[in-house]
């Protein structure tokens, strides 16, 4: 349709309708010129580390260290190689759906089996999530829960003491906790909590 001259909005990928803005294009053709060409550190280099943790200090008041943290090129990577490294051959994972649809290859590819839970509309016709909502697919073999809020796809946030609910449960678990927050950003109708705010240390 496209190509017929249709106009179209593509929801299909997660990019914006603009192209790069001119500065960030600038730094990076000055980065090539002065030869940064290589691979880059494991993980994230020192500077890269260092802006993470003060975006996490100065936007979410985390404090973590540089070398709490590791940087990937982009969200599905670091999500895939976190499958890889904790889940092992018939481990299981609850996936609340909506979800993004990589979230059960993660799973599969690391030998582990991933357990959708269907979110509920509240009166409100808000996706809801709450411990009880959890509890009927838990079971010996449940070894982490991967969490989106703000969604990709659906776009819902979850409520603050949702939220905090949510983490005062999963304390008591000894689960992995997949806390994808990547869109924080982007929500409009509620404002975005990080989990580890909220759960108790």
């Amino acid at each position: 349709m496209a190509s017929d001259g249709t106009p179209v909005i593509n929801f299909s990928v997660g990019e914006p309708d603009f192209t790069t803005p001119e500065p960030i294009i600038q730094v990076a053709i000055a980065a090539l010129e002065s030869g940064k060409t290589k691979y880059g550190a494991p993980g994230g280099g020192v500077e890269l580390k260092s802006a993470i943790s003060a975006k996490l200090k100065r936007d979410n008041s985390l404090e973590y260290e540089v070398d709490e943290i590791v940087a990937g090129i982009g969200a599905k990577e670091i999500l895939f190689h976190l499958s890889l490294a904790l889940l092992n051959e018939g481990d299981e994972v609850l996936i609340p759906a909506p979800y993004w649809v990589s979230y059960t290859t993660h799973c599969e590819a690391a030998g582990a089996v991933p357990i959708v839970i269907p979110m509920k509309l509240n009166e409100d016709s808000a996706f809801s999530l709450t411990p009880e909502d959890i509890e009927p697919y838990v079971t010996s073999k449940t070894k982490a829960i991967i969490l989106n809020s703000p969604n990709n796809p659906a776009g819902y946030v979850l409520p603050k003491e949702q939220l905090k609910s949510l983490g005062e449960y999963l304390h008591k678990k000894s689960w992995w906790i997949l806390a994808a927050e990547i869109y924080q950003y982007l929500s409009y109708d509620l404002p975005h909590f990080s989990l580890l705010n909220l759960t108790p240390s």
